[in-house]
């Protein structure tokens, strides 16, 4: 029998000269393990993307010390919603910690405000630590269809686009926002 979190498809996306990596619910042990059998870690055991997910909702058992001198982003995505402590306060400070001291900024996007988010920017603002933070809509802006049908309201939010802010569609399951009329 496989563990659920560690059958987890994580994939390293390239498009438009772009990477992203996103993890899943797998673990930052194994996923740098099978980028260097896949050969796509530089001389230094390192690899760099755009966007990086950070595994398993940021949980500190699930990112090796290590992770983010070796992954490194120009912008963190975290997943999560408080439910377990996710993400882990520490994870968040080890991201910052290695980000300091190789001198690189980032962006840390998150899908939800929640008790370790905000203790993390109350001991370390952005902007005056070399990050901005971005947090996603509260839960009032959920998409009405993927509330009724989908049944994952607690992380369904409407995507904008960036350009303009029109409304897009629903972050989760993608389907286009209904025309009101």
């Amino acid at each position: 029998k496989t563990a659920p979190n560690l059958s987890s498809l994580q994939l390293l996306v390239e498009a438009d000269d772009k990477r992203l990596l996103l993890t899943g619910d797998g673990r930052g042990d194994p996923l740098l393990d099978a980028l260097e059998a896949l050969g796509l870690l530089d001389g230094d055991g390192k690899i760099e993307v755009d966007v990086l997910k950070i595994p398993h909702h940021g949980s500190i058992r699930n990112v090796p010390e290590d992770f983010f001198d070796r992954v490194i982003a120009s912008t963190y995505v975290v997943s999560a919603n408080g439910r377990y402590g996710n993400p882990d306060l520490a994870t968040l400070e080890m991201l910052l910690s290695s980000a300091k001291a190789a001198g690189r900024t980032f962006e840390l996007v998150v899908t939800n405000r929640c008790a370790s988010v905000d203790a993390f920017v109350r001991a370390h603002p952005p902007g005056r630590n070399g990050y901005t933070l971005k947090a996603l809509p509260a839960g009032s802006e959920m998409h009405h269809h993927c509330r009724a049908t989908h049944r994952h309201a607690s992380f369904a939010r409407l995507r904008t686009c960036p350009a303009c802010s029109r409304l897009l569609g629903c972050s989760v399951c993608w389907l286009p926002t209904p025309r009101r009329g």
